[in-house]
């Protein structure tokens, strides 16, 4: 017993001396701890990953070849990889009825199951359909193109019946029943109405005449129709539509074709601003062409009209050209130096040329040639004649 607390107490003397560290062993022990904590947490998450990539790829499946085969093979192999088709159908000219023309994943993709898929099949070769005779264009161009054929039509192939109305469909080429690729043209041919009779010639007469010679062959009468033309007078019947002489179905529509024009006035504005207006106010065109110049218009006033006044033109496009005068109006410089003279004239695009004794610019302007009040074109010499 004293022994043993000898080596207590010789125990408490080393660690008073060593301070309040804790023993080599407990560090060690940590340590293995901490590597242990490490190496099952890094277990645990390698198992979650497997167990999160079976999972995963447990969602996935394959998309198997289906293009080509049988609409039924395609629905039975879609769902044996756990796949959902969306069959609808198209018309294919080369792929018989009820094979699979298209699907929307290709073979051998990536496809989460429980995936509806959608496949085209096809309906085989379109069939031209039966249209009854007397349907509107609009219906049987309907009834065509349901079955992805393209209607179309040709004045040329059009036929008169007595039966069927002006515009209604007769009958198709090809016929019902024809196999077509898809896409291909179906005409349809129309009915121009009973057969036709000439159409008389009613040029020149007056409207209440020529309609009245219409009414008597067995026309209506249609909606007029205008005609630009220069040489006679607006509102003359210058012929029908369809011309004379052409057949067209009794109890048809028959126009009046009458002639149209727009006569330029002479305006009562003098400038070329002011004739713009008043031509624009009355239903014209104007176009402004550069001035040229006119001995006997004032610079700015109106010089040229083109068409002239008095001519008929078309309603249609009323453009009136106006052409302004460039003369310039010679100022007066008897009086004033020869450089002030000078001054004046290149102010207005005129050029002076001096006669004078000496020829200095303080010189007096005495006389000038042409006259002050002159109409000339610009850059026109002005001789001035000074002294000394």
């Amino acid at each position: 017993a004293p022994t043993a607390r000898a080596d207590r107490a010789a125990r408490a003397s080393r660690m008073r001396g060593t301070g309040s560290r804790r023993p080599a062993t407990s560090d060690a022990a940590r340590r293995a701890r901490l590597r242990t904590t490490i190496i099952v947490t890094l277990l645990l998450l390698a198992t979650a990953a497997a167990l999160g990539g079976w999972w995963l790829a447990e969602q996935w499946t394959s998309m198997p070849t289906v293009v080509g085969h049988s609409e039924q093979e395609a629905v039975t192999e879609l769902a044996d990889a756990d796949l959902t088709a969306a069959p609808t159908t198209a018309y294919d000219s080369a792929v018989p009825a009820g094979d699979v023309i298209w699907a929307e994943q290709e073979a051998g993709a990536r496809v989460r199951k429980d995936t509806t898929v959608p496949i085209i099949v096809s309906a085989g070769r379109p069939i031209v359909p039966e249209i009854a005779a007397g349907s509107s264009v609009d219906e049987a161009g309907a009834q065509i193109r349901a079955v992805e054929l393209r209607p179309v039509t040709d004045p040329e192939a059009d036929v008169y019946d007595d039966r069927i109305a002006d515009g209604a469909v007769v009958r198709t080429d090809p016929a019902a029943g024809a196999d077509l690729a898809v896409g291909a043209t179906v005409l349809l041919i129309r009915s121009k109405g009973p057969t036709p009779g000439p159409v008389p010639d009613v040029a020149g007469k007056l409207v209440e005449d020529a309609e009245n010679k219409l009414l008597v062959d067995g026309f209506t009468i249609g909606p007029q129709h205008t005609r630009f033309n220069a040489d006679v007078s607006p509102g003359t019947v210058l012929g029908t539509d369809p011309d004379a002489g052409e057949t067209a179905p009794h109890g048809s529509e028959v126009s009046l074709v009458l002639a149209i024009s727009k006569e330029v006035p002479a305006p009562a504005a003098a400038t070329v601003g002011a004739a713009a207006e008043e031509l624009r106010d009355a239903g014209f065109l104007v176009a402004i062409a550069d001035p040229v110049f006119a001995a006997d218009v004032p610079g700015g006033g109106l010089g040229r009209i083109e068409p002239a006044p008095g001519t008929r033109i078309d309603p249609a496009h009323p453009l009136v050209t106006l052409t302004g005068s460039s003369a310039i109006s010679v100022p007066p410089v008897t009086g004033l130096s020869v450089g002030q003279a000078q001054a004046d004239l290149t102010a207005v695009d005129l050029v002076a040329r001096v006669r004078s004794l000496f020829g200095g610019i303080n010189s007096t302007v005495y006389g000038q040639d042409p006259d002050p009040g002159s109409l000339v074109a610009p850059g026109t010499e002005v001789v001035i004649t000074a002294w000394p």
